[in-house]
């Protein structure tokens, strides 16, 4: 199903019919809108069926973030391994020389059976709906995984951004898909780190 990308999202709320009155809500985020020679905003009105301004200014802030991004198509070529695959199935992807490291859900799986040996066909893309994202189970530890250990940052663990996962860049796409940031009013986790600027919700 084919979503509409959005920059901006207003939420009309707390609407009184009787007294033709409502309240709006709205978060944008400039660096979602459109490129080229159109920078025009992408903005979607919507009533919703909330009365509070905090969970109007939260629903707001999610339906940028989770309609925002551009959605990425990974087309990945895989061993007989993965034949058992299926649509829907979530696989994890990295790879370094990308900065690439993110969970996506398999959307497509061609099998190909030749003279040689089995092959498939993943096309993967990202999650972003509200019922469709990803959930992760975490363990208790704020330690990096072991693979980063020899990178410079990795013994300070991942609970606090660190400004120091810039002079890699291999630590950065992990962080930003698996850990969950407070960010300032400019979306920076680390206002002295240009590296660290997570579009999504502020709080």
């Amino acid at each position: 199903r084919a979503t509409a990308r959005v920059s901006k999202a207003v939420a009309h709320y707390a609407r009184r019919d009787q007294d033709d009155w409502e309240q709006t809500k709205a978060h944008e985020v400039t660096a979602f809108q459109r490129t080229g020679t159109d920078l025009s905003a992408m903005i979607e009105d919507t009533d919703i069926s909330i009365d509070d301004n905090q969970d109007a200014r939260r629903w707001a802030q999610r339906r940028v973030m989770m309609r925002g991004p551009v959605q990425k198509t990974y087309i990945v070529q895989m061993p007989h391994t993965a034949l058992q695959r299926l649509p829907g199935d979530q696989i994890r992807i990295t790879e370094t020389r990308r900065s690439i490291d993110e969970v996506l859900e398999v959307i497509e799986v061609n099998k190909g059976f030749g003279s040689g040996a089995p092959t498939v066909e993943l096309v993967c893309q990202r999650n972003r709906e509200h019922g469709r994202e990803s959930g992760f189970i975490v363990a208790s530890s704020d330690a990096l995984p072991a693979r980063f250990a020899q990178l410079t940052g990795y013994a300070a663990g991942s609970i606090t951004w660190n400004a120091s996962w810039s002079a890699t860049q291999a630590i950065l796409p992990w962080a930003r898909q698996n850990i969950i940031y407070q960010t300032d009013a400019n979306g920076f986790a680390d206002s002295a780190d240009l590296q660290s600027h997570l579009p999504g919700i502020i709080l």
